[in-house]
């Protein structure tokens, strides 16, 4: 099955670039003040950007196609949640690593703010959905199963005695 998919390795890019400047001009002494904000502001990007991507889901016109979320965009929200709770977990370690995760973190998760609606889109394709569940392998598993069942009923009515 071919995979068509629009995000590409490069896009990241300007985000990380972001993180490492600011991460270089800022004065990280004088936002230890803030590690709260750090803390707050990651997690709160990583929860309405999970939540408006599930939305895309739920708003989707081809709700009826789809059977789960699929495994790529719960992947990307893991990492999501798992970039917001890093100014958290150098709470723990050293609270003197807070600012700096955090100036690290907001950016990467600014585009996983992007990119995770752009998933859902992706995934709600009707033409995205038909290839999946109208692959050959799909179809041949279709059949043995329709086989081995109409198999049974065959049996099934040979037992039984007409007068």
């Amino acid at each position: 099955m071919k995979k068509n998919y629009k995000i590409k390795l490069s896009a990241p890019i300007p985000f990380i670039l972001l993180s490492i400047s600011l991460m270089y001009f800022a004065n990280l002494e004088d936002l230890a003040v803030y590690n709260i904000a750090f803390i707050s502001t990651g997690i709160g990007i990583a929860t309405f950007s999970i939540s408006f991507s599930f939305l895309q889901y739920q708003f989707s016109p081809y709700k009826a196609l789809l059977q789960y979320v699929s495994n790529r965009h719960l992947i990307y929200c893991y990492a999501v949640v798992f970039i917001a709770i890093i100014p958290l977990i150098n709470l723990i370690i050293n609270k003197t690593y807070v600012p700096a995760a955090g100036i690290f973190c907001i950016p990467l998760l600014i585009y996983g703010a992007i990119l995770l609606p752009i998933i859902s889109i992706e995934e709600c394709n009707p033409r995205l959905l038909m290839e999946k569940n109208l692959g050959m392998n799909n179809i041949s598993r279709y059949l043995n199963e329709f086989k081995s069942v109409d198999k049974a009923a065959k049996e099934k009515s040979e037992k039984l005695e007409f007068e």
